[in-house]
């Protein structure tokens, strides 16, 4: 109850009001000890590839949807030297960007199943590191008993060259499994390559991208280069942007 209140609450002194509400008197200092050792144990068990999981937490005859990508946090690290005026440890606030990993079930209709609580997960472990995560959870839940397996991502390199070698999860049907980009670094990319029409004001060329871009991404009908003729209306786009066009097109992001 410590822990997971502490993932879902604020802050330690939060945690310890609410656990007070409920007839339970701990301290801050006690509340993090706690947590910090129960995420020790559970981090653990999750490397040495022992995932606990319930009866209901099966992707057998599932439609399955793996994401990754990086995100960005400050992590507060101590800093040598006199503390403060106030008592207090100095410390710093570098930028760090982990790599953060969910597998959640979708219905036919591509809504998500409420029966399955999606796995949430991530760590400061490099790709390689989130990778070696998901193979665990991957093998944990019988991935290759499921119907379907959609792997997106925003198509970065460390993504994408490293999903082939899960896909090759002995017993997983790679007939079943596919790749695409999310729609928002898509339509993203898209808009940069509309930005690439000088002759059009930036109220125009976001409107062309709401009537054709989007469209186009929803239905998937149009090539890649299909799509860029006509969205600058011309069967050949010009010299002077091909290169800067190609660049942001295959650019990962």
């Amino acid at each position: 109850m410590v822990s997971a209140f502490s993932a879902l609450l604020s802050s330690s002194e939060e945690v310890r009001q609410v656990l007070c509400d409920h007839g339970i008197l701990l301290g801050v200092r006690v509340i993090r000890k706690l947590t910090y050792r129960y995420a020790e144990r559970a981090r653990a068990i999750q490397q040495a590839g022992q995932i606990p999981l319930n009866e209901e937490d099966t992707l057998r005859g599932r439609r399955v949807i793996i994401s990754t990508d990086g995100g960005r946090t400050r992590l507060r690290e101590k800093k040598r030297g006199p503390k403060t005026s106030k008592g207090r440890t100095r410390y710093h606030g570098s930028w760090r960007e982990p790599k953060l990993l969910i597998i959640c079930v979708v219905d036919a209709d591509g809504k998500q199943e409420k029966s399955f609580n999606p796995f949430i997960d991530g760590g400061f472990n490099g790709p390689d590191g989130i990778f070696q995560l998901l193979k665990g959870y991957s093998e944990s839940l019988c991935i290759q008993q499921a119907d379907k397996v959609l792997f997106v991502a925003d198509g970065a390199h460390w993504i994408r060259n490293r999903v082939p070698d899960l896909i090759r999860t002995p017993g997983l049907n790679s007939e079943r499994v596919y790749e695409l980009p999310d729609f928002y670094h898509a339509a993203e990319h898209l808009g940069k390559v509309a930005g690439l029409r000088k002759n059009r004001s930036g109220k125009k060329r976001k409107s062309r991208i709401n009537a054709v871009s989007l469209r186009k991404l929803r239905s998937a009908k149009l090539k890649v280069w299909q799509y860029f003729s006509e969205l600058f209306q011309c069967s050949e786009l010009s010299v002077q942007n091909s290169a800067a066009l190609k660049e942001t097109a295959l650019s990962p992001g």
